[in-house]
């Protein structure tokens, strides 16, 4: 339920009523997650039922389920508008393997070309893989920890075997390399 999905949100996320720097750059974060346009993050408010929510006071634990909510409806829309353009059906997929391909989309963008090719084929474990090569990953292929702990998460709930900890070191070549267990 969408409760249960906020808490756990929270959990990695954590819930923060004012904005923050964010892990990966850019614009400021806040609430559970919430990424600010650069509308939002120079204007000083956050975009709420459709209305101006400007910040000169903290968001109230409700106000942040509801951006939670509003960016939930977005992220699915958009993971199932990826996953039906490349032949797969949302509702053929367990409740865990949505939730890494929604968390994916949401971050990234999209679901990764070698994760879709694994739904597709049924192949857990070449989705196993293609997740742990993308632990921490961003668009530009760089490493970031805030995503690190949120993919590593996201592995968690798909799999009997838990990352419990993760280290990502360079290469002199300049590749990074992750180490986990």
């Amino acid at each position: 339920s969408q409760p249960d999905e906020f808490q756990k949100v929270v959990q990695v996320e954590g819930l923060y009523t004012n904005r923050y720097k964010s892990a990966e750059g850019g614009t400021d974060t806040i609430g559970a997650g919430h990424k600010m346009s650069k509308e939002e993050h120079d204007g000083g408010f956050v975009w709420l039922n459709g209305q101006k929510r400007f910040l000169d006071q903290d968001l109230t634990k409700e106000e942040v389920m509801g951006l939670w909510e509003q960016d939930e409806i977005k992220a699915r829309q958009a993971t199932d508008r990826v996953l039906t353009e490349r032949g797969i059906d949302p509702k053929g997929l367990t409740d865990e393997m949505y939730h890494v391909a929604k968390n994916l989309t949401y971050n990234m963008g999209t679901v990764p070309r070698e994760l879709t090719s694994a739904l597709q084929e049924g192949n857990k474990e070449g989705f196993n893989r293609s997740l742990l090569r993308m632990i921490g990953m961003n668009n530009n292929s760089q490493v970031v920890a805030g995503l690190a702990r949120n993919r590593a998460n996201s592995y968690n709930m798909v799999n009997d075997r838990k990352i419990v900890n993760w280290e990502f070191n360079k290469t002199p070549e300049g590749k990074t390399v992750y180490t986990y267990y």
